[in-house]
């Protein structure tokens, strides 16, 4: 049986490797080229916008922010961060979800959208599940 713990350990690990390119500057206007050209390659529909300086400030700024989270439950992966990150994820998943529905970005998103609602309902039914047996 997988521990809990192993769950935020994972969550957050894959959080380092999605995300955080997007904290350094240069290598996150890389990533976001990459990005964009997988959209266009692959037809998707949607706008995927060229980033002007205060848009990619903001990516770097929740990279940074994405990274010391991670690194904060892979050192100390305590049950209760992986409850309040299952909510985060759940937070990101209701932004992700309307700008879909509701804005014309590229559907590429959905390769973001979905992994946050996975990892946020297994951490969520984990904590739960934890909080059961631990009783």
């Amino acid at each position: 049986m997988i521990c809990y713990k192993q769950i935020v350990k994972a969550s957050a690990l894959y959080d380092l490797l999605t995300t955080a390119a997007f904290a350094l500057p240069v290598v996150a206007t890389f990533k976001l080229e990459f990005l964009r050209s997988l959209h266009m390659h692959l037809q998707m529909q949607g706008s995927f916008p060229f980033f002007e300086p205060l848009h990619l400030f903001f990516v770097n700024l929740l990279g940074c922010i994405v990274i010391v989270w991670a690194v904060l439950r892979l050192r100390y992966s305590n049950p209760l961060f992986g409850l309040y990150d299952g909510i985060a994820r759940l937070l990101f998943s209701l932004t992700m979800g309307y700008a879909l529905i509701y804005n014309d970005v590229s559907s590429l998103l959905w390769f973001f959208f979905v992994p946050e609602c996975i990892w946020g309902f297994v951490q969520l039914k984990g904590y739960q599940l934890h909080i059961h047996y631990s009783k």
